[in-house]
């Protein structure tokens, strides 16, 4: 168990950018990498992953049957690449002053910031298990940047089940609506649904997930 002096607001850890806030809920979700106790860059939800010779395009195959649980240890739903891409949209979509990170990196994401369309965003779910990440340049740093927050999955279902929506102005809106929208909502651990060694069980405070 581990417990921690305030909880993070808000539970979802795509709409933060606040340190406090992920340093409790990254312990609660996986990602597509991840560093081992010798700083050596390891798979995580990815097994394994191709970069094309030009360096501008990242295939990931997602692991099969690692699985969403809700904060009472309950299962929910199988980890799917689409978990990937609904999450790098949500994280575009709330606004949560970390964006920047990939504006003018991933193909589509500065326009999509700007109004665009996400058909045109290049971070996308082939199938339920494969992930194709296009690049505007070639970036040998590209993997290690995998390790931030942003790039965390969010459970599409659970998400959309909570009165989750995409687009910028749509989210807005519907947070408006606090009947309506759930999802990750502060000190409420059964609003998030999670993927990683821990569960959240209270307002601060993780139980390892066994």
């Amino acid at each position: 168990l581990l417990t921690f002096s305030t909880a993070p607001d808000p539970i979802d850890w795509l709409n933060t950018s606040s340190q406090s806030d992920t340093e409790i809920t990254v312990n609660t979700v996986e990602g597509l990498v991840q560093y081992n106790n010798l700083n050596q860059m390891q798979p995580a939800l990815a097994e394994s992953w191709d970069i094309s010779d030009d360096g501008l395009t990242y295939t990931f195959h997602i692991r099969q049957g690692v699985k969403w649980f809700t904060s009472e240890g309950t299962e929910y739903a199988e980890v799917t690449a689409h978990d990937f891409e609904a999450g790098f949209h949500h994280m575009l979509d709330t606004d949560a002053g970390l964006d920047w990170l990939v504006d003018g990196v991933v193909v589509g994401a500065t326009e999509y910031l700007e109004g665009g369309s996400w058909d045109d965003v290049a971070y996308k779910a082939t199938d339920d298990y494969t992930l194709v990440v296009e690049l505007t340049d070639a970036l040998p740093y590209f993997p290690t940047m995998l390790t931030y927050s942003i790039f965390l999955p969010l459970c599409k279902s659970f998400y959309e089940a909570q009165g989750g929506v995409y687009g910028a102005e749509e989210l807005t809106a519907a947070r408006a609506d606090t009947n309506t929208y759930k999802y990750g909502k502060s000190e409420d651990v059964a609003s998030q649904v999670y993927c990683g060694p821990f569960l959240q069980i209270g307002r601060a405070s993780c139980r390892e997930r066994v």
